[in-house]
């Protein structure tokens, strides 16, 4: 069984960080691992399988944003928080737009 390592940052005295801090500092970390040593071996042999059936990927990070409401879902992406905001601020805009009858 492959070693697993793990790194502990001590955050600043008296820093209580809520879910969505955690989620955010996990995934800037994450983010630099893929970076650094690529998605890893099921990720290269999805890439490698898509690649010889003669599709070009293009990866890279990025934020993903949800919005709720009700039974009502939307999500959006984009290569900053600010444009994956704004494209979800779109077609929350355009669910809005749209009557039910």
């Amino acid at each position: 069984m492959a070693v697993k390592h793990v790194i502990e940052v001590p955050l600043p005295e008296g820093i209580e960080p809520e879910k969505e801090e955690i989620e955010l500092l996990e995934g800037t970390f994450r983010a630099l691992l893929c970076l650094r040593y690529g998605a890893g071996r099921k990720g290269d042999e999805i890439t490698r399988e898509l690649q010889e059936r003669g599709w070009t990927l293009r990866v890279s990070p990025g934020w993903v944003v949800e919005a709720r409401r009700g039974a009502d879902v939307e999500k959006a992406a984009g290569r900053s928080q600010a444009e994956a905001l704004a494209e979800l601020e779109s077609l929350a805009l355009m669910d809005e737009a749209v009557p039910t009858y």
